[in-house]
């Protein structure tokens, strides 16, 4: 490590910017399932802020992680805050999720968080996060976490996304093989301890040029299942076992999930039933 070093208790005394800035070299860091080499960073303590002359970068799983406009400001405040960008450049989701033992993931992530702030234990974001993935776009808004660094942390958040690809979701998940596109969004999202504790969902998908519009009948079985709580069901009889896929007009659902309970409701009426 060499670091230039301008500090002064309570209050900094001089102004202007940093004049020097040092080395640091990270051979080999570790942290849960990310392992990063070489890397370098460039930074100075000045006026009681710790700040970087360049981007970090971060190679990560085959892409890049860009940490920009880094300052951790008032090391001597009560009320450290960390602030900075992030650009995130084609993550490869495969050997992501196999290094978190996810669900095997396709296809790569791309996208921005414009600014992002830590104090007092406290993640805070400004503006939208804008991430591509499945074909699709995802954004995110109003992104915050409370407990950050607690073994229990806290996320809020409110995403909307649009052309994703039901193909790679579905074969992400092994939930049956669904082709089409899907629109939705979901709000008022809090997440405690790794789980949902409340949100508002709607998704459906819609039509688009060239795309099929096709259902395996392993996944109508599990959406039946979730529509009516039972594993019996009429494509397993007659002349009905001998089709593999279906075609389909639309699918989609509301939903509202709060203290433990979740609301499902169908998108269209047939009757006295309401269609998935």
């Amino acid at each position: 490590v060499s670091l230039p070093v301008d500090l002064a208790y309570p209050e900094p005394l001089h102004e202007g910017k940093a004049k020097s800035f040092g080395t640091i070299l990270i051979k080999d860091l570790s942290w849960s399932a990310l392992k990063l080499n070489d890397i370098v960073l460039s930074p100075s303590l000045w006026q009681n802020d710790v700040i970087f002359k360049e981007d970090i970068r971060i190679p990560l799983f085959g892409g890049n992680v860009v940490l920009k406009n880094i300052s951790y400001g008032s090391i001597f405040g009560k009320t450290q805050k960390l602030r900075l960008s992030i650009d995130i450049k084609d993550i490869d989701l495969e050997k992501a999720a196999a290094a978190f033992e996810l669900p095997k993931f396709s296809g790569s992530l791309s996208g921005a968080i414009p600014k992002v702030s830590i104090a007092e234990n406290r993640l805070l974001t400004e503006g939208e996060i804008d991430l591509a993935l499945f074909d699709g776009q995802m954004k995110i808004t109003d992104l915050s976490a409370d407990n950050v660094f607690s073994p229990v942390p806290s996320l809020k958040a409110g995403i909307e996304f649009d052309a994703i690809d039901l193909g790679k979701l579905t074969g992400t998940f092994d939930f049956g093989h669904i082709s089409g596109v899907i629109r939705g969004e979901i709000s008022e999202l809090v997440i405690a301890n790794g789980e949902a504790e409340h949100f508002r969902a709607s998704l459906e998908t819609y039509k688009k040029k060239g795309v099929e519009q096709k259902i395996s009948v392993d996944a109508l079985k599990k959406i039946s299942i979730l529509g009516t709580g039972t594993s019996t069901s009429i494509l397993d009889m007659g002349i009905y076992q001998l089709f593999k896929e279906y075609g389909y007009e639309k699918i989609g659902f509301s939903a509202y999930l709060k203290n433990d309970k979740l609301l499902l409701v169908g998108i269209e009426d047939g009757g006295d039933r309401r269609y998935l």
